[in-house]
């Protein structure tokens, strides 16, 4: 049995906490915006994509020490005995560029995969889909440490015996490309699988970046502009993650640039290119759309940021169903800030959204989150904090969901202040969520 696609980036600056971030905005797109990870005892620095930070592992100062360091962004199940989780990881040492982290759960163990990376690049992948034990995906970004706006798609193929990378088209439709970088990959019914993302045009403008794979290989799809965006001087417009609702219908959410906070975007596909849904199935009570879960046909979840500035502002969470939409509002444990960065349907009340939330005072760095839904309501759920001592900081990136009672959860956490980061990996049983230990 397939999973359910729960790929989503973060809209929200990550972990920043930024209540309304906009595409223009440092850390926008970055699910690590927190600017706490250190990688090798190198602070990540930020990618500057045309006004987008994309986090990348190049070294700044070295506070910390130089031992290797990892964290997981995405995850898919396939079936119970098949998962796969991806991410970045900075090697041994302050110099060398971060690389592509691939794992995969055979049943019994967490296993590294390995993953071709360009040559003297900052590479990462954020997102992951596949379709069968032979059939998988996964998308990031990679860029030169000396030219960091000059940012190009990542994406590799697994044929089922190792992973290959494809070439992506990256003009998008902004024209002449200033970097650009894929954030959300999913597949399907009939192996339909597209990939969207960002990509800088003319002027430092961000346009959407949306692909299809056919025949073996990417293929560009045109994306309408939405109101919002439309103009003599155009906004920012993203797109920040994509579902596959049926053999012929996808969707993808993201962001326009509005004057005092990111509006909401929702691209339906139906056998051509991307076109805003109707009015009705948009709400500006979502704000920036940060992920997105197919639940059905014609049907999904999606995360919104939050809407206030108050860290007790109540996180949304909107489901639409037959382009109907209503939105509910998942608790803010009232932390110095909470933001959720992943959600994934299985089946039933099979449903998770999952983030981070900010310090205390005298309290951790910062805490894993997990929001499941009882089928009525969206109730904060107990989660594993392995970086749980004072200083230390957990944290969820993705998550994946499988039928009735299985889900994973992944992110990073380290184990004390100024530590390097580990990969942190949830298992949800039906019953409890609990550490499961990754290489």
């Amino acid at each position: 049995m397939m999973a359910d696609r729960a790929i989503g980036r973060d809209a929200a600056a990550g972990r920043a906490g930024r209540a309304h971030p906009s595409p223009s905005a440092p850390g926008h797109g970055s699910r690590r915006g927190r600017g706490r990870w250190t990688f090798g005892g190198a602070a990540l620095a930020g990618l500057a994509v045309a006004g987008t930070v994309v986090v990348h592992g190049g070294p700044r100062a070295a506070p910390c020490g130089t031992a290797p360091a990892q964290l997981l962004l995405g995850a898919n199940a396939v079936t119970a005995d098949d998962v796969w989780a991806v991410g970045v990881q900075q090697p041994a040492g302050v110099g060398g560029p971060a690389r592509p982290l691939i794992e995969r759960w055979n049943g019994v163990r967490w296993r590294i995969v390995g993953s071709p990376a360009p040559r003297g690049l900052h590479s990462e992948l954020t997102s992951v889909a596949a379709v069968g034990s032979h059939q998988a995906w996964a998308v990031g970004s990679s860029a030169p440490a000396e030219a960091p706006t000059h940012s190009r798609p990542l994406a590799l193929h697994w044929g089922g015996r190792r992973w290959t990378p494809v070439p992506v088209p990256s003009t998008g439709t902004g024209g002449r490309s200033g970097g650009a970088i894929l954030m959300s990959v999913a597949a399907g019914p009939g192996r339909t699988v597209f990939a969207v993302g960002s990509v800088g045009a003319v002027a430092g403008r961000l346009r959407p970046l949306a692909v299809r794979w056919v025949a073996g290989r990417w293929r560009p799809v045109p994306v309408a502009m939405p109101l919002a965006a439309r103009g003599a001087s155009p906004a920012p417009f993203i797109l920040d993650a994509v579902a596959v609702l049926s053999a012929h219908e996808a969707v993808a959410v993201g962001t326009v640039e509005g004057a005092s906070r990111g509006l909401p975007v929702v691209e339906l596909w139906t056998g051509a290119g991307f076109h805003p849904a109707p009015a009705a199935a948009v709400t500006a009570q979502m704000g920036s759309l940060a992920a997105i879960a197919r639940s059905g046909p014609q049907a999904f979840w999606a995360l919104g940021a939050p809407l206030a500035g108050s860290p007790r502002a109540p996180l949304p969470v909107a489901r639409w169903s037959a382009g109907a939409v209503r939105v509910d509002r998942a608790p803010s444990p009232g932390s110095v800030y909470s933001v959720l960065l992943a959600v994934a349907a299985g089946a039933g009340t099979n449903v998770w959204a999952v983030g981070a939330l900010g310090p205390r005072p005298g309290g951790p760095t910062g805490l894993s989150l997990i929001e499941g839904w009882d089928g009525t309501a969206w109730r904060r759920v107990a989660s594993p904090e392995p970086g749980r001592a004072r200083g230390a900081d957990d944290g969820l990136d993705g998550v994946t969901a499988l039928g009735r009672t299985q889900a994973w959860a992944v992110g990073g956490f380290s184990a004390r202040a100024c530590a390097p980061t580990h990969p942190l990996v949830a298992h949800w049983d039906g019953r409890r969520w609990a550490a499961v230990s990754a290489p």
